[in-house]
């Protein structure tokens, strides 16, 4: 599938976070961190400034790319990005007395994250759920990953889907043997995609 892909900026903040909320609606995880939530709209406004944090970080320290429809993006950190100095403050105000959940997601990531190779993190793949199946994923995908194999640089993923799951290894990654449960929730599997050149090495 042919599209066009390109850098977000800083304005495009807003739209970013209401796609990934959208786009993250039903994911597992995501289900986990909102449990007991059937308010919808208190839920999606929670959402909607969780992923603000998120693409804020990958906007400031990272890159975030996007299709020209704006129905899909994806939010990479590279390997030197530092974390973010009011992360605490945000996660708080964003999701109250829920923040612990969102502090136990992240410490289970930061545990099965890769040190041993530099690589660019796939922090968020969103796509707008009335497209998904078209092949918006894959040439966001594909589209940074020419860059890394470029660089030789390898990709790292925490999938939280099993459809997720199933892109990602079409798409070359590999389990790094690393598949963690969230207390009482779903499984997380981290993955990599190693780059042509170190691959060969």
């Amino acid at each position: 599938m042919t599209m066009t892909i390109a850098s977000c900026t800083p304005t495009d903040g807003t739209y970013l976070a209401g796609l990934v909320a959208r786009a993250f609606a039903d994911n597992p995880v995501t289900k986990w961190l909102t449990l007991g939530m059937e308010a919808e709209p208190e839920r999606q406004r929670m959402l909607e400034a969780y992923f603000r944090i998120l693409v804020d970080y990958a906007l400031r320290d990272g890159e975030v790319e996007a299709t020209s429809d704006g129905s899909g993006a994806a939010l990479w950190l590279p390997p030197e990005a530092p974390p973010p100095a009011d992360y605490d403050e945000r996660l708080a105000e964003a999701t109250g007395h829920r923040a612990e959940r969102f502090h136990t997601l992240d410490a289970a990531m930061h545990r099965a994250h890769p040190t041993d190779t530099r690589h660019h993190h796939l922090a968020l793949l969103a796509v707008e759920p009335r497209v998904h199946s078209t092949g918006y994923g894959t040439a966001l995908l594909e589209h940074h990953h020419r860059r890394l194999d470029e660089q030789g640089l390898d990709a790292y993923l925490e999938a939280s889907a099993p459809r997720n799951r199933a892109l990602y290894e079409r798409m070359g990654y590999q389990l790094t043997g690393d598949t963690f449960e969230l207390p009482d929730g779903p499984s997380m599997w981290p993955m990599r995609r190693p780059a042509p050149r170190a691959a060969s090495r």
